[in-house]
Parts: structure tokens; sequence; C-alpha cells
């Protein structure tokens, strides 16, 4: 017959074995513990890594040239990138300083967050490093040569002409004498010459590279001769307007002292027209200066056979601008009381709306089809494409509005622009 254990029996063993469970289970917490903290641990680290490694700001810049950057004060080695150059960062507020080439320098606060890369594209101020003692105050009809070593301009208010070479970072004054009463100043396509309008009269200024304390500038013309204009690409003749006074109006090629005058074509019709130059050299557009709006049209001179047709007739016509190739050409109309700028072929047919703003001087062409120029709010530098109206921004610049001149070079993707003041460079490629 069977017996039951006694209960205190039971009751005993069960106190008996409890303390080795107790402790078995204390160390199961325990490693269960350590083996959370790790796992925690070694999630903070990924993260950390990750975010390191995928934070950083990109410098778009040109490939070759020498950077030296510093971040909030700290020198350090930007990685190359097929973009430019690349530095991993975490998530932060940062000052960088930039400089290029050992000359000209650049600065901009940015903010990086988790996951995402900042891109800035250095914009450089060119006279940042004159004293305020030789710097002139104001940058007129800004010129750059053709290698980009050196820019030329009307600065001191209109007082004086300068060069200022880019490797050396000097200021030299092309002018001995202050001048006076300057209108317009343009730079041939060397440039080696510059032509002054004043109110009366057109000056032929000498830029001797090798001499500049003793520039030659010689009165070449009177009032008789109106809007001239340089041939891009040879660099001693002149587009004019000529009025001599008999009744005589007449679109005339000269050299640039105009001792060898060649009339063209008849300006009858289109009182002192601005002349403007397609870069081939092939065609001029002529656009009649004159209060009367119905006379404000377009109108393009052939070269090759010396006729000229008139592309618009609805009047209005304030300003043009040629495409790379010679092929179109955008012009600023007005419609229904409303500023436009549209695009057409050179025969006027089939014009088509292009949105942007009115300042044709801040326009630099980069192809057939797209130009950069400031934005409407004035807070960039944008591309603007004529067929489909799209802009894509192109540079970040404050002062974008302030922008007068802009020239692009497609062998170095280089804008070089000026403000009322300064003079930027930038690559935009």
């Amino acid at each position: 017959m069977s017996t039951a254990p006694h209960p205190f029996t039971q009751k005993q063993a069960a106190a008996t074995a409890s303390p080795f469970e107790h402790r078995r289970s204390h160390r199961r917490i325990r490693v269960g513990i350590w083996a959370g903290a790790f796992l925690l641990v070694a999630a903070v680290g990924f993260y950390v890594y990750t975010l390191r490694q995928k934070t950083g700001v990109l410098i778009l810049e040109q490939q070759g040239v020498t950077l030296n950057v510093s971040i909030n004060g700290k020198g350090v080695i930007p990685q190359t990138n097929p973009r430019g150059y690349y530095i991993p960062l975490y998530a932060g507020t940062y000052k960088i300083e930039i400089t290029k080439n050992a000359q000209l320098g650049y600065t901009q606060d940015i903010v990086t967050e988790p996951g995402t890369t900042v891109e800035i594209r250095p914009s450089y101020n060119l006279l940042t490093n004159l004293p305020n003692t030789s710097r002139s105050v104001t940058v007129e009809f800004l010129r750059p040569s053709i290698d980009q070593k050196s820019v030329y301009f009307l600065g001191d208010g209109g007082r004086r002409l300068y060069e200022y070479t880019v490797g050396s970072q000097q200021q030299i004054p092309l002018t001995d004498s202050a001048l006076s009463d300057v209108r317009n100043v343009q730079w041939n396509g060397k440039p080696n010459r510059a032509l002054v309008t004043t109110s009366s009269s057109l000056y032929i200024q000498e830029i001797d590279r090798y001499n500049f304390t003793s520039q030659i500038r010689k009165r070449v013309a009177g009032p008789e001769f109106k809007s001239a204009a340089w041939d891009p690409n040879e660099a001693d003749r002149l587009a004019a307007a000529y009025y001599p006074g008999s009744g005589e109006q007449s679109l005339v090629l000269t050299d640039s002292l105009f001792t060898n005058v060649r009339r063209i074509g008849s300006l009858e019709g289109m009182p002192t027209p601005k002349i403007i130059w397609s870069p081939d050299s092939m065609y001029l557009a002529l656009l009649p200066q004159t209060t009367r709006a119905e006379e404000q049209n377009l109108w393009i001179t052939d070269l090759a056979t010396y006729t000229t047709t008139q592309i618009t007739t609805t009047g209005n016509v304030l300003d043009a601008s040629f495409n790379t190739e010679s092929t179109g050409i955008l012009f600023l109309t007005s419609e229904n009381g409303r500023t436009v700028r549209k695009y057409s072929a050179l025969d006027g047919k089939s014009p088509q709306s292009v949105p942007g703003t009115n300042n044709f001087q801040a326009i630099a062409w980069k192809n057939s089809l797209s130009f950069y120029e400031p934005n409407a709010d004035g807070s960039r530098i944008v591309l603007t494409n004529v067929v489909t109206g799209e802009q894509s921004v192109a540079v970040n610049i404050s002062n974008a509005a302030t922008v007068q001149t802009m020239y692009y070079y497609p062998k170095t993707s280089t804008l070089i622009f000026a403000t009322n003041n300064s003079i930027y460079s930038v690559a935009v490629e």
C-alpha cells in the first residue's frame, strides 16, 4: 500500500531548493541587463558613426585648386569628391572659412542636420584683400580679360580706370589724371583699349600693360558719332551711328581712331539706336533710343549682306541680348503695361515668353538656350532656360540684386560679376 508524502516534507524540500534557484535567476537577470546595455552602447555607437559619415559639407569647387579650409577656427583637410571637396561633420552649427590658391577668401555659417549634406558654392570677392586706402569704392563697366587673370573697370566714382590683377592682387590705375563726365566705358576684346564716352566726345584709352603711369588717351570723335560698340572679335573695329549734321543718318563700321569710316546702311526711322554685336560678329541688333514707344522696335543687320530687317512691329522694345551661338535673341518689351521678356530666332518669328528680371546687363549666356542672371528677389543667381522657362539655383549670394554686369567663361565654368562696389568670381560647375 502506498503512503502519500507528508505535507511538511514537500514544503521543506521546496524551501531547501529555493536559494539555488534564486541565484540562477539573478544571474540570468544580470546577464540580460549587461547584454541589453552592450546592445544599447553598440546601437548608439553605430548611430553616431552613421551620423558622422552621412552628415557633412560639400564644397562645390573645381578639382585642382588649392583650398585651405578651417571649421570653427581649426584647419581641416577636405576629402576629394567628384563634385568638389567633402568634409564629414557631426550635426551642429559651424563657421567655414575657405582660402583658394592662398589668395581669395570666403566665409559662411552653416547648420548641418542628421543624414544631410550641406552644399556650398564659394563666391570669392576679388577686392577683399585690398586695403581700404587703395581700393576703389565703386565698380562700373566691368570687363574681365579673356584669360581671367585681370579685370578692368571704372572706379573712384567715375574718375579713374583700373586694372585689377587677380594673381598678385594689385589694383593698378590706368589713367594718370581724373576723368569727368564719363557716360560709358567699353573695352575691346583683348582688352587693350577702352572707348570712353562723354557727353560731347569719344576718347580711346590705350592700355599699355608695361607702362602703367603714362597711359595714352586720345579724342577720336565728336558728338556726330553715337552708340559706338566694339566688335567682340576684332580689337580695332567698331560699329556706330553717324549723324554728321547734314541730315544723314547712317550705320557705319570704323577703326578705333575713326579714320576709316564705312557706311553700311541707313538708320532712317531708327533714332540713335543702341548697337549690340552678336558673339560671332555677323549681326548687329539695333534698338532705337526714343521716347516714342511705337518707334522702339528691334532691328537686326546682317553683316554678310548689309541688309537690315525689322524684327518687331509693336514697339516698346527696351533691350536685347544674343545667345552664344548667334542663332537667337532675348529681348525686353512691354505688353499691356507689363514688362515681359521674349526669346525668338533672328527672324523674330514665334517669340515665346521667358520669366525673370529686367536687368539685361546682368545676363551671362551659358549656351544657346540658357543664361545666368540674378533671380527676382535678388537672393541668388539662377540658370534660366529660354525654352522651358525653368530656373535652377547656381549661386546663393545675398546681394545678387546689386549685380550690374556678369560674364561666363565656359573653359573654366566660372562666373565673374560686379556689384556696385565689389567684384566676385565663382565656379558654377
